[in-house]
């Protein structure tokens, strides 16, 4: 398992990358590949949200 297991995960020139909504235990791929930055698009209270998920990006 790895980053490529986040939906519609797509990585970028410049380290920049986009994909779906990451299950929570999925953020821990994104650290691992340097990235520092997470910018949620998704609404709180969407299908897909994760309680608390600006604690566990930070």
């Amino acid at each position: 398992m790895g980053i490529d297991t986040i939906t519609n995960y797509l990585a970028l020139p410049g380290g920049i990358a986009s994909s779906g909504q990451p299950e929570e235990h999925q953020f821990r791929f994104i650290a691992e590949q340097g990235y520092g930055v997470v910018i949620n698009l998704a609404m709180p209270n969407s299908e897909n949200a994760i309680p608390e998920e600006g604690y566990i990006v930070t």
